[in-house]
């Protein structure tokens, strides 16, 4: 089996996603697809080959087969992975050239509600023949607004978590942390001002009766003086929503708990794998997007009703009273993700998901607990 990346992005310190670094050391990516719109960008990514921050400078190019046009590559690879996610145009992410491909073609979705109209990012992973899609969980299970939007592709639809980069360390022993959960993250309206109403349009509509992308983490904003015995806000109060400013894996290791948000569209962000990375207990849903991706109630995480703010204050302040047990979630916890989600794991989830699918392209997506359970 043969892999090509399509349009590799060169960023080598694109955090969320850093196991594209890896990925390229995996013997089955041996080609770089480069279309026509990001051949130029190429090229100067080797005029720029010693800047700390391009992907070239850990690469050594004579490993590669560096293709420039989509008739040819069909001869020289057998799957064709896009991992561009949904930024920059249609055209530079999934140019219309790979119709002319004639292996699997597997396309992270990436923010599938952002960037782009979701139809006109649907229209065209059909009209290039995209098989199966990546994404942050099995959006076509847990979310409805993706199971309408993206029809083509319910039961082709593979979670490829986000993992987490090695600035995320226990350093704090657990007992000098502060006994409370840290709720942590941006507070995204669903119709930001002086944004491209294309950026939304679509999954507004869908959500007509919601405000907030991050709907959970307003709540618990809006109510953290009554939640003040359990829980430290560190989430914004402004109507712009974003992060405020603080050093994340400090303030992981604060604080013996930490809660997070599976937004309207129901997927483990990326502080769930960083907290737990950094030795803190995630305090989370009782949600099957946190189910899929191997997380156990009171065995590596803590978890309550799906936004029930009650029983979410409640579950805290049992096990503030339980330090040893707290402490035991946090090890495992901490093993789990380690074990599991740091970037060279999720490369290779990545590599065990497409030898799945071409063993059997008709097949449904599985949960990436299977998946890691074959793989270990």
């Amino acid at each position: 089996m043969i892999i090509a990346l399509n349009n590799p992005h060169l960023n080598a310190l694109f955090s969320y996603h850093g196991y594209v670094r890896y990925l390229l050391a995996h013997k089955e990516v041996k080609v770089l697809f480069f279309s026509d719109h990001r051949a130029l960008s190429f090229i100067k990514g080797l005029q720029n080959y010693l800047r700390q921050n391009s992907l070239l400078r850990f690469l050594n190019l004579d490993d590669y087969d560096i293709v420039f046009s989509a008739k040819s590559l069909s001869s020289r690879a057998d799957v064709l992975l896009d991992i561009n996610l949904l930024r920059g145009s249609l055209e530079h992410e999934l140019p219309m050239s790979l119709r002319h491909f004639d292996g699997l073609k597997v396309a992270h979705i990436g923010d599938y509600f952002w960037y782009h109209p979701t139809s006109a990012k649907n229209q065209r992973l059909e009209a290039v023949g995209v098989d199966h899609l990546f994404g942050y969980s099995m959006h076509d299970r847990y979310c409805g607004f993706f199971h309408k939007k993206f029809p083509k592709y319910r039961g082709k639809t593979w979670g490829i978590p986000f993992g987490f980069e090695s600035r995320f360390v226990k350093k704090k022993p657990f007992r000098d942390r502060i006994n409370k959960v840290v709720a942590l993250g941006s507070v995204r309206a669903l119709r930001p001002p002086l944004v491209n109403p294309n950026n939304y349009m679509e999954s507004s509509k869908y959500f007509s009766d919601d405000d907030w992308f991050h709907r959970f983490r307003r709540r618990l904003g809006e109510n953290k003086d009554q939640l003040g015995s359990v829980m430290d806000s560190m989430l914004p109060d402004s109507h712009n929503n974003l992060n405020a400013k603080y050093d994340l894996p400090a303030k992981f290791n604060d604080y013996k708990m930490f809660t997070s948000c599976e937004s309207i569209y129901n997927f483990p962000s990326a502080k769930v794998y960083e907290g737990m990375a950094s030795g803190s207990v995630l305090v989370c849903a009782d949600h099957d997007c946190n189910k899929d991706i191997g997380l156990i109630d009171t065995e590596n995480c803590i978890m309550f009703k799906y936004e029930n703010l009650a029983e979410f204050a409640l579950k805290v302040e049992h096990f503030q009273r339980k330090p040893e047990e707290l402490e035991g979630i946090a090890r495992e916890g901490e093993r789990f993700v380690q074990l599991n989600y740091d970037h060279n794991k999720i490369a290779s989830l990545v590599i065990d998901t497409i030898t799945r699918i071409v063993k059997d392209p008709s097949a449904d997506a599985s949960p990436v607990r299977e998946i890691l359970q074959t793989h270990n």
